[in-house]
């Protein structure tokens, strides 16, 4: 995966917590990866006074070969967006 990105992408929906898994080769725009292998806590996921929490679980490696695999003790890049309203665009 040297040239791909693996992307998990959240917002809220209708006051619903909406959490994916994304993929992308090189600077194309991220595709919605057909296996899904995020597990949303919704219970856990909040909008309090301007702050939004999303909780999620992932498997290290879930042999999905647009995901990214983890590996303890290793660092990854994170970035984050945000946006004015609850619209994903």
């Amino acid at each position: 995966m040297t040239t791909s990105s693996d992307y998990i992408i959240a917002y809220y929906q209708n006051n619903i917590p909406m959490v994916y898994d994304y993929y992308a080769n090189g600077k194309d725009t991220p595709k919605y990866d057909n296996q899904q292998d995020i597990t949303v806590i919704v219970s856990e996921c909040s909008r309090v006074s301007g702050r939004t929490t999303f909780v999620f679980e992932r498997n290290l490696n879930t042999g999905d070969s647009f995901d990214y695999s983890l590996r303890v003790g290793s660092t990854i890049d994170l970035i984050w967006a945000r946006g004015s309203n609850d619209m994903f665009q």
